[in-house]
């Protein structure tokens, strides 16, 4: 058997690990089903219908098609079995964050920033914000406290 031959039958099997990962910009996003479903085009320009998207059991989001990217795993490297795993969107992330710090937010300016130095911070997105530090709690806006 030849090296040729050999490439020849290894062929389908390298096509099939080239496929299992992917990355894409997200077209349109579907969000009437029990899990989103994404139209996306791949970065070879490959359009891909129906991709499920999957997100961490406690945290939900549905993100602004036009800004974003993802990163999709193929099932033994079928595109019709694609999940997309990771989306992001570089326009509206966050910067100045410090190493090990954890924020969530959404492009309406709403936040939640735990930070480096044990703050704790929530904000509305119009200036109104609630900080916690280790000995104070600042309330900023219009507030009620209830028993």
């Amino acid at each position: 058997m030849t090296f040729k031959d050999i490439n020849k039958l290894l062929q389908p099997i390298k096509r099939k690990i080239f496929l299992t990962i992917g990355r894409g910009v997200i077209d349109a996003i579907n969000n009437s089903e029990k899990t989103q479903k994404l139209q996306t085009t791949a970065l070879s320009g490959e359009p891909i219908t129906d991709m499920e998207r999957l997100q961490n059991y406690g945290f939900e989001s549905y993100p602004v098609p036009a800004n974003c990217e993802h990163l999709f795993v193929c099932v033994n490297g079928n595109r019709d079995q694609g999940v997309s795993i990771v989306v992001s969107d570089r326009e509206n992330r966050p910067s100045g964050m410090e190493e090990g710090e954890t924020q969530m937010y959404c492009i309406f300016g709403q936040k939640l920033y735990f930070k480096k130095d044990g703050t704790f911070y929530l904000e509305d997105g119009n200036g109104n914000y609630i900080k916690s530090t280790s000995d104070l709690i600042d309330i900023n806006g219009n507030h009620t406290v209830n028993k």
